[in-house]
């Protein structure tokens, strides 16, 4: 990286004006922030750019900044989405910087605020005036001069109290008795005289979740400790996991909080390979299997545990070959989601891809790389690079044909978005990033028409993740084609009994009900009956067309796939589970010989409709009194596929469909609930998959 000119000290640098857009993570404007003050560069202007709905973040910012009687105007600018428009972020950002610039004065731009698309297209603006972007992350915070490519370390930022940090977030904390737990990990710890963090709080309720301890570290980072150990009954265990799982994955739940780590420790191998897949690598699952008869072994878990909030490292610019960029690349990143990867993939069709990727997940990208040659669409090499992404323009060369490649920054952190389109705008490439709530990629350096997103294929996101995955539908496509063919018949029977009276409900529940009575249905020469308990055929004049049984529920997860493919989804996928790892398959071997097959989830129906990845669970029971139960579990597994995939209910006790509406915290929870009738019309099905998405936006 480029030493040509050191960012300059306080004492010799001109007045500087910091611009950031508010987002919802109120600490992605405070922090750097805090970070610029640290420095002791001189600031003659806050600006606040926010949207009408984070109006109240920004307001919080800026009673916070009052309360510090900072020596500088602080003003809120109210800003529009629209990334075109003069009161957008973008023009907003660089007149006010150009304003400065003519009386002297640099911006400080901030990466951390606001939306990868929003923050990228403003800093293409504010390039021609050069201004400085600063950060904070997992390392030091990095600021950084546009002008030659300089970054370096500030000094630690001031680091607030717990409470501060939740309250500017809007989280409300309440105490939690501490003699509810049957093993508490306080007292374990007081027992065994094991030093707790010294900024802690212990035994608070968040949401409806509660917490041995909660702790600050640098960059006002906090730390959320579990208690997983195991729950007295096997239903309430999963509910419990569940429910963690879910608030790890959603950022709603505690305020948006700008960075967290959730510890979740456990003394049971099921329970912690659980929380480790299933929260899509959000949780740092901790094992203790074993400490009963070692109590060391918690011992040393728990002391590795409080210790690593106290390893922050510094920014450090590295020397590396510069990778070439060939004609027609796609250059983009891997972040802990690989779903917006795969989609920007294949959205753009490209054939030539350039990954960068950081130390930490480099086994993702090496899975990502794998799966993708292997389906034979594009060439991909990888390249590493920072989480503040400051090394990007170091790390790539300049292509001979720039108008070729392009760059999508929607995957990776805010700042390796910032950073590739700024290299990219100086080589004259194109920068593209999704509008999710319009369903297209955009592009951001120059007018273009957008591009509708294509959503990734469901299972190659869970073999991403390293999940050893099973479909019902990888087998032979004679067998395949057959129980699509099966599946079609229903329907058709379904489709022209459903007009004349015929309640599929209804004579399945009286199949269920007391003693045996054989029952048949007759609609145009095809005639649906039990010939045996629990047997269902469907047949005609000529012979049987399919046979289906009720335990498991097998033929409505087939049927409900065939449904939505006919209704225009594609990569439909039939009971997908994933496995466990092999140490915890011979673990539950030993407790449950009489069992084949093991696995951590079964997922009825996955599939993919224009940008958006949907999941389906099947209850092909009558009873509907589960239905608040059995939706919040449909909200709880569409997050493992990705952050924007839809949920769907399908009951076979719903009459009428209905769009369920929970929370989880302060989050509303929508899952889309329908029935078997619901089934035999593909216009309905679509209508549902293009409205679920607005509504959850």
């Amino acid at each position: 990286m480029s030493r040509k000119k050191l960012i300059p000290d306080p004492d010799t640098a001109k007045p500087c004006c910091f611009i950031s857009i508010v987002g919802t993570q109120v600490f992605g404007t405070l922090n750097p922030l805090l970070a610029v003050l640290a420095k002791g560069l001189p600031l003659t202007r806050i600006c606040l750019l926010a949207t009408p709905q984070v109006q109240a973040e920004a307001e919080r910012i800026k009673a916070f900044c009052e309360k510090r009687d900072l020596a500088c105007d602080i003003h809120p600018i109210a800003i529009i989405s629209n990334l075109t428009a003069d009161d957008a972020a973008p023009a907003v950002a660089f007149s006010l910087a150009k304003s400065h610039a003519e009386s002297g004065e640099r911006c400080i731009f901030d990466l951390n605020g606001g939306t990868n698309a929003l923050t990228a297209a403003a800093l293409l603006h504010l390039l021609p005036l050069q201004p400085y972007t600063i950060q904070v992350g997992n390392t030091a915070a990095v600021l950084t001069d546009t002008e030659n490519e300089n970054s370096e370390s500030c000094d630690c930022i001031e680091n607030l109290s717990i409470q501060e940090i939740l309250s500017l977030q809007g989280v409300a904390v309440a105490s939690a008795a501490p003699d509810d737990l049957s093993f508490s990990i306080i007292e374990f710890c007081k027992r065994g005289k094991i030093p707790l963090p010294t900024k802690s709080l212990q035994n608070v309720v968040i949401g409806d979740l509660r917490f041995e301890l909660v702790w600050s570290g640098p960059n006002n980072k906090l730390y959320f400790l579990y208690n997983a150990f195991s729950r007295n009954t096997p239903s309430t265990e999963l509910d419990m996991l569940r429910n963690v799982e879910h608030w790890a994955q959603t950022r709603q739940r505690v305020g948006h909080l700008f960075d967290r780590t959730l510890y979740a420790i456990s003394d049971n191998p099921i329970v912690h390979e659980h929380l480790k897949k299933e929260s899509g690598g959000k949780i740092e699952a901790l094992n203790a299997a074993g400490w009963k008869k070692d109590p060391h072994i918690l011992r040393e878990v728990l002391q590795q545990c409080f210790g690593r909030e106290q390893r922050l490292q510094p920014f450090q610019p590295r020397k590396r070959k510069s990778q070439p960029v060939p004609d027609g690349t796609l250059v983009t990143m891997i972040g802990k989601d690989p779903q917006a990867t795969f989609a920007a993939i294949a959205t753009h069709r490209a054939q030539h891809v350039l990954l960068g990727y950081t130390q930490k997940n480099q086994n993702t990208a090496n899975r990502v790389k794998q799966l993708l040659e292997s389906k034979g669409g594009s060439e991909v090499r990888l390249f590493v690079c920072d989480p503040t992404g400051a090394d990007i323009p170091a790390s790539l060369a300049a292509p001979e044909h720039p108008e070729t490649v392009a760059v999508h920054i929607t995957p990776g952190t805010k700042g390796q978005g910032a950073f590739l389109a700024c290299w990219a705008a100086r080589q004259h490439c194109q920068v593209w990033a999704f509008n999710m709530p319009k369903a297209t990629s955009e592009r951001l350096d120059a007018a273009a028409q957008p591009v509708p997103i294509v959503a990734a294929d469901s299972l190659t996101v869970l073999r991403a993740h390293g999940n050893s995955v099973h479909c019902a539908d990888e087998d032979e496509p004679a067998a395949r084609k057959e129980r699509a063919g099966h599946s079609d018949a229903l329907l058709d029977f379904l489709r022209q009994a459903m007009n004349t009276g015929f309640d599929l409900t209804r004579m399945i529940a009286r199949g269920m009900k007391g003693k045996f009575s054989p029952q048949a249905f007759t609609v145009n020469q095809l005639t649906l009956s039990n010939p045996s308990r629990k047997k269902w055929e469907l047949r005609d004049n000529n012979g049987t067309f399919c046979q289906f049984c009720e335990k498991g529920g097998e033929w409505l997860e087939r049927l409900v796939s065939r449904a939505f493919e006919q209704a225009g989804a594609t990569d439909v996928h039939t009971r997908v589970r994933i496995a466990w790892s092999t140490e915890t398959m011979d673990y539950l071997r030993t407790r449950h010989s009489d069992k084949e097959n093991f696995f951590v989830r079964d997922m009825d129906v996955l599939g993919s409709y224009g940008s958006r990845n949907f999941l389906v669970s099947c209850k092909a029971r009558t009873d509907y009194r589960t239905l608040e139960k059995d939706a919040r579990e449909a909200a709880h597994m569409a997050p493992l596929i990705g952050r924007f995939t839809l949920p769907f209910l399908c009951h076979l006790g719903c009459q009428k469909s209905c769009l369920f509406e929970g929370s989880e915290g302060s989050r509303k929870m929508l899952v889309q609930v329908i029935g078997w009738r619901d089934l035999c019309h593909p216009e309905k099905l679509q209508h549902y998959l293009e409205e679920l998405p607005t509504k959850i936006s």
